[in-house]
């Protein structure tokens, strides 16, 4: 018990120090040093969280961080209205690994160790998963897809479908009559999840959005499995949408204020795994339009006059759903930001299969500013996509890229970037 008090406020002073020094926003570190001292820290913690409300876990290889983020203000909500503590433990700034989730528990804890609330929505990177999901025993799970995501990680489709099963199965043991699973309906590789479990929840339940747009670069994504949740999508514009959930012969209409489909799908995911831990549909429209964007997804920033559109990409499927929404708006120039680090995938091949052809033939786009490692490679795949070298411009350190671009024309500038470049972006807006 020593020992754990110890690591753990050590690992609150690190986070102290390196929020008060701008080094960051201490979503990981904590808990690499939490863990260094006690390794069996979150199996501690976990003892906790036994009588949780709400106790929510997330994974899928897109749009995790949203629908947490989602998640946690629909639980806030129906907290607050039932005169409850509204506080939420949730690693909402997409810190997902092992110790990321150790970090946002030391945060969430006092110096005794004692966490401010048993409720939780979390998280968890596909990988990270199999090990988190054996010592955190969820009320739900949700998968949101199942797209091609850092192969040097994760390996090709079958492999990240196998990690969550396995995940999945390890969270039924001693839990079976109490796990909910929430599948994305659309998402053949996601609906067809229990027939791969060694053991099956329950209850299993899908959610599906009527008139899906995404465009599949993993094969044909065929499937036959019926919603229990519905979206329907009555109106999509640049930056708001107008959606109907339809569940139990219950329907209500919800404005989400987040740009394209995919920001529909994670809305639709939060508000299915709320309705079946037996949330409101009113409490979950208050969420779903009282959320704020987390910095980095969808989120715009003001600095010199200028209009700064933030656009986390990582994998070919979700570049490409940003890709198709920025070309709809009107917008004058690009900053392209591509890391190789681990967090990001060592392998950057993903660049040519996302379409950055539309953004060559779109009358919006005009100049494109490439930076961070592997700038000179985004460069000639936008020379490939059929974007002139003329409007191609590379700088590849970030703070230089940003100074420039800020100093240019354009009032309105759309930021691409990958996971680790986002978190140095940070620092700097």
């Amino acid at each position: 018990m020593i020992l754990d008090l110890i690591a753990i406020n050590l690992a609150k002073s690190s986070a102290y120090l390196v929020k008060n020094l701008r080094l960051g926003n201490a979503s990981a570190l904590p808990g690499r040093i939490a863990l260094a001292l006690k390794p069996k820290l979150l199996k501690n913690f976990t003892k906790q969280l036994k009588n949780s409300k709400h106790a929510y876990m997330i994974t899928g290889t897109n749009g995790k961080t949203t629908t947490t983020g989602l998640l946690k203000q629909i639980c806030i909500e129906d907290q607050k209205n039932s005169n409850n503590n509204p506080y939420l433990i949730c690693n909402d700034m997409g810190a997902n690994l092992y110790y990321g989730i150790v970090a946002e528990l030391v945060h969430s804890s006092d110096i005794s160790g004692l966490l401010k609330s048993q409720n939780y929505t979390l998280e968890v990177d596909e990988a990270a998963f199999v090990k988190v999901s054996k010592e955190i025993k969820a009320k739900s799970i949700i998968v949101t897809n199942i797209f091609r995501d850092q192969l040097d990680r994760f390996g090709e489709l079958d492999s990240t479908q196998k990690l969550i099963c396995t995940g999945i199965d390890n969270a039924l043991k001693d839990n079976q009559q109490k796990l909910q699973l929430i599948l994305n309906a659309n998402d053949a590789r996601v609906s067809q999840i229990p027939e791969h479990l060694t053991t099956k929840p329950e209850k299993i339940f899908y959610y599906s959005v009527i008139e899906k747009d995404f465009e599949d670069l993993d094969g044909k994504s065929e499937t036959k499995t019926k919603g229990d949740f519905i979206c329907e999508i009555i109106e999509s514009h640049d930056d708001i949408s107008q959606v109907k959930f339809i569940v139990d012969q219950k329907e209500i209409l919800v404005d989400i204020a987040l740009p394209g489909t995919y920001n529909i799908y994670n809305a639709t995911a939060a508000a299915a795994a709320a309705y079946y831990q037996g949330i409101s549909l009113e409490n979950i429209k208050k969420g779903i339009e009282n959320y704020h964007s987390i910095f980095g997804r969808s989120e715009t920033k003001k600095i010199n006059n200028k209009e700064l559109k933030i656009f986390l990409i990582k994998n070919p499927t979700g570049c490409t759903e940003v890709i198709k929404h920025l070309c709809k708006t009107t917008v004058e120039d690009y900053l392209i930001i591509i890391n190789d680090d681990y967090a990001d995938g060592k392998d950057i091949s993903w660049l040519w299969d996302a379409r950055f052809d539309y953004l060559a033939k779109s009358s919006n786009a005009k100049n494109f500013l490439c930076s961070g490692h592997r700038a000179y490679d985004m460069a000639v795949r936008l020379k490939y996509a059929g974007v002139d070298s003329s409007r191609i411009k590379v700088i590849p350190d970030i703070k230089q890229a940003l100074e420039y671009i800020i100093q240019e024309k354009a009032q309105t500038i759309n930021i691409l970037p990958t996971y680790t470049a986002l978190l140095e972006l940070e620092k700097l807006i």
